[in-house]
């Protein structure tokens, strides 16, 4: 392809010949998340990181005013957000519905449960009537569902970018 420099994880013996630089990258640090694999990657590049970085995401200001409007009219006893993005109407598993229905019936008792993402039509999760949460599933941009994902104390979902947009937002994750 000509593509004078090419970068990859030196791990992979079987596809490293492909690199003109090589990063060796520890996966078995559980503890690192993707991002920081993928910034050790532009290493070759010269990029070092500085002590104490993170990384950040901006969030939408009207956006965030819309959302904790709505957290606050759901449910203005709530200890806790807590969000479950329920599929991305892609190629990605899904969190089973039957799962999302127990936990949410279970959660809801003491905290907002929010619902996120795409589910397909015959999914009993797009009817799911929760007592003082808040259903948005196949209703969010992804303004706000940076948004819904800050305004939350806990995200669940599976491993999919809204559970790397709560890592960047320091949101606690359970993820599958």
């Amino acid at each position: 392809a000509n593509i004078p420099v090419r970068i990859g994880d030196s791990t992979n013996q079987s596809i490293g010949w492909v690199y003109t630089h090589t990063v060796r990258q520890r996966w078995e640090c559980v503890a690192t998340h993707q991002i920081e694999f993928n910034m050790q990657l532009l290493m070759p590049l010269g990029w070092r990181a500085k002590a104490g970085w993170s990384w950040h995401m901006d969030v939408d200001s009207t956006a965030l005013r819309i959302v904790e409007e709505l957290v606050t009219d759901a449910n203005e006893s709530a200890m806790s957000v807590v969000t479950f993005f329920c599929g991305t109407g892609g190629s990605n598993v899904p969190i089973p519905d039957s799962v999302i229905i127990a936990a949410v019936e279970q959660l809801s008792e003491d905290a907002c449960v929010v619902l996120l993402g795409q589910v397909e039509a015959g999914s009993p999760l797009r009817s799911l009537t929760i007592t003082g949460g808040i259903n948005r599933l196949n209703q969010t941009t992804v303004s706000e569902l940076v948004a819904w994902i800050s305004v939350s104390d806990v995200v669940i979902g599976a491993d999919t970018g809204p559970i790397h947009i709560a890592a960047a937002l320091g949101r606690s994750i359970v993820f599958c």
